[in-house]
């Protein structure tokens, strides 16, 4: 196998792995490498809501800050593009290997929907409230466009006075343009009610066009473009607070030394497939890497990943998605335009479909430590890699490498003896990404 250091070549490049359980009692012998993903997989699976065989966990490659925590712009534009992202078997969430995220596919499949032949005077009416939607639409995007360039211009003002641009100056701002969106919010409600009215479908199509129309219209003017996702803040506020490196208190500490066991034998379906991926350890020695059986060569020596305030965090698309549309589509209740695209497929929901699974969500960490106690050679090594462009590899994660986007920046060493390296970011980070298949 080669080393992820050297496969790993864009921030979003994960490894999928699904939990595929055999009998506990299967005639084979493991190895300390295979003893040591099965017991990281024990771990994992402990996290899954349900944990039914529809449910797939999928370990981040590079973890990630869930930034989104931080309810701002940036972090709700992250949220939707990881919550909003339709996984493929072998889970990546970078745009350039996605046709389209959920919202878009969602949105595209209400306007492809075929609308049957109406009465003349129906028809009249329905085409004439349609008009008076996409007028509504665009005047209250205009009126959006409008309140930013107003903020831009203020923040020009308050930057010239010498006066702060924070989130103070923002309420000011807002509350100075109070009713601004009054009026474009009031027409684009009126003209959506005409639509339901006058539309030629059943309540199906009416339900779903109504909450995502109702998603545009309640936006806040500064999350245009920026649909609704759930991103469990509750939690990950929860766990906001750091835990001591002078306690155990909040950690979860995973020993990996030459007693590791694991609970279950799984089969190793990795990354669709691919078998166990090399050793458990890779920490590019001499350019070859290492395994867990001549990296953890004595008694003494151990590496540990720990975690602080480990937890699961629920992710799923907000009030405008509703899946019983979508499953309207596929019994035949409604009908698709003749040349409407869905991604190739006959169906939405399924194996086959277009949207074959769905993201549910995320394992995170306050934060996450990588620790070591191991022969001078291979700490050495440990050493220079983890901060440098090489990179070391536990398990599924990287630490280092990856162009210089590992969050792993904390350094330092134990009075046992021990090197590690640690997260440091003002948020939690995400380790892995529970997904669940549709039907």
């Amino acid at each position: 196998m080669e080393s992820y250091s050297k496969t790993v070549s864009a921030f979003w490049v994960l490894i999928s792995f699904m939990v595929l359980t055999i009998s506990s009692n299967a005639a084979m012998a493991e190895t300390l490498d295979e003893k040591a993903w099965n017991s990281v997989w024990d771990r994992l699976s402990k996290f899954l809501p349900a944990n039914t065989s529809s449910e797939e966990v999928h370990a981040l490659t590079i973890v990630v800050p869930a930034t989104w925590a931080s309810r701002d712009r940036d972090g709700l534009v992250e949220l939707q593009r990881i919550a909003g992202a339709i996984p493929e078997n072998t889970f990546n969430v970078d745009p350039s290997r996605m046709s389209l995220s959920l919202h878009q596919a969602y949105s595209r499949i209400i306007s492809d929907v075929a609308l049957p032949e109406l009465p003349k005077a129906q028809e009249d009416e329905f085409l004439k409230a349609q008009n008076e939607y996409n007028k509504a639409v665009d005047e209250y995007i205009a009126r959006v466009n409008s309140f930013r360039q107003l903020w831009k211009e203020r923040q020009e003002e308050l930057k010239a006075q010498g006066e702060p641009v924070d989130t103070l100056a923002r309420n000011q701002f807002k509350s100075d343009l109070g009713g601004y969106f009054n009026s474009v919010q009031a027409k684009l409600q009126v003209a959506t009610v005409k639509v339901q009215k006058y539309a030629p479908i059943g309540s199906h199509w009416i339900d779903a066009l109504k909450l995502l129309r109702a998603e545009l219209a309640n936006a806040s003017s500064d999350m245009t473009g920026v649909y609704s996702y759930e991103g469990g803040f509750a939690t990950l506020k929860s766990i906001s607070a750091d835990c001591s490196n002078e306690n155990e208190e909040g950690w979860d500490v995973w020993s990996f030394n030459q007693t590791t066991s694991s609970q279950t034998v799984r089969s190793s379906n990795w990354n669709g497939g691919g078998g166990w991926s090399g050793g458990f350890v890779n920490v590019n020695l001499g350019g070859g890497g290492g395994n867990g059986s001549n990296v953890v060569m004595t008694s003494g020596d151990n590496i540990k990943i720990k975690f602080c305030n480990l937890t699961y965090v629920s992710l799923r698309p907000g009030p405008w998605f509703d899946p019983s549309f979508l499953q309207a589509i596929d019994a035949g209740v409604l009908t698709m335009k003749p040349g409407a695209q869905l991604g190739g497929k006959e169906k939405i929901f399924g194996p086959d479909g277009s949207i074959p699974r769905l993201v549910k969500g995320a394992i995170v960490a306050r934060r996450m430590v990588f620790e070591a106690k191991l022969s001078t050679t291979y700490l050495s090594e440990m050493r220079k890699n983890s901060g440098g462009s090489g990179g070391v590899r536990i398990g599924p994660w990287s630490i280092g490498g990856g162009g210089g986007s590992s969050e792993f920046k904390r350094e330092y060493n134990t009075a046992d003896g021990y090197y590690g390296r640690s997260t440091s970011t003002d948020v939690p980070v995400v380790i892995a990404i529970v997904t669940e298949s549709t039907k």
